[in-house]
């Protein structure tokens, strides 16, 4: 690594004092120790589950300097900064909150304060954070964070603090825009009038099979984003979306940021030798939800 006299003149303190350029190596030592932490804490987000969340520091980390913030306490006055920043999109932003509140210690603001970073720290940190991307199930659990301590926290008549109400619009701008730029895009589908026709039944004394007893062949691998489009917003999707299968497989994707996911083996189609025998259909649903399920319809054993 090279260094120039032009470019590099405040780094090796060309037109300061020694007691200047010592002042601001300090300073730059602090923030870069800051911003490892503050890597670190990007990366451990990207993939972390809000129950691993749950049961590490940064929770906790999170919620006292969030109350910080939504207080207006002295030491939060560096974040503060952070959250008064109109010019970054609400996305970005919340994601950047997140990302600072589960890295800043009490050794870190005092560092800040003491070297003299407090109005500069958003500034600073904004140049260098990058592109955030936190697990979507996580940056769930910590919006409910910022609204639970936003409503906690409030002045003497009932009311959201100055900086909690500032969190509360950000949360609601983020929503209105999520919704207006992202609507749900759901795939209409419905059955042909052919398929709809119902078949001939001339034997009454011989039920047909439960399950079918020559399967040519199973289906696996559907397409999960379509089910909604046969099964709609019913309790057996509901039920579904809380199998260990179903789990298993959206964590995976989300670790391993699979572009073609979107599949699932929580429904399988077994496939008869002939139209004698109906198609059956296989639902893998979660414990609790599916003993629901069970009790709704009355089965017999």
């Amino acid at each position: 690594m090279g260094f120039s006299l032009d470019k590099d003149a405040s780094l090796f303190g060309l037109d300061d004092s020694t007691v200047q350029h010592q002042s601001k190596l300090e300073a730059a030592q602090v923030f870069s120790q800051l911003r490892r932490d503050l890597d670190l804490t990007k990366t451990v987000l990207k993939t972390l589950t809000a129950t691993r969340f749950s049961k590490r520091r940064l929770k906790d980390t999170l919620r006292n300097n969030l109350k910080k913030l939504v207080n207006g306490d002295k030491e939060s006055q560096a974040i503060s900064h952070l959250l008064h920043d109109d010019t970054v999109d609400p996305e970005v932003l919340i994601d950047r909150l997140i990302i600072v509140l589960s890295t800043f210690t009490k050794t870190t603001i005092q560092n800040i304060e003491r070297v003299g970073l407090v109005d500069i720290f958003a500034s600073l940190f904004s140049r260098v954070i990058g592109d955030c991307e936190i697990y979507p199930e996580l940056r769930d659990t910590c919006i409910a964070i910022f609204n639970d301590v936003c409503n906690l926290n409030t002045t003497e008549d009932g009311q959201p603090t100055e900086n909690g109400q500032l969190l509360l619009d950000l949360l609601a701008t983020r929503k209105a825009k999520r919704r207006r730029l992202n609507p749900p895009v759901v795939e209409s589908f419905g059955l042909s009038e052919t398929a709809l026709v119902p078949p001939e039944i001339d034997d009454l004394d011989t039920p047909p099979d439960l399950i079918p007893k020559t399967v040519a062949v199973q289906f696996f691998n559907a397409r999960s984003e379509r089910l909604d489009t046969v099964l709609g917003d019913s309790a057996m999707l509901q039920a579904m979306k809380t199998s260990r299968q179903w789990c298993w497989e959206r964590r995976r994707e989300a670790l391993t940021m699979e572009q073609n996911g979107l599949r699932t083996d929580s429904i399988i189609a077994m496939i008869p030798r002939d139209d004698a025998q109906d198609i059956s259909f296989i639902l893998r649903v979660g414990f609790k939800a599916g003993w629901e399920i069970v009790r709704q319809l009355e089965f017999s054993t």
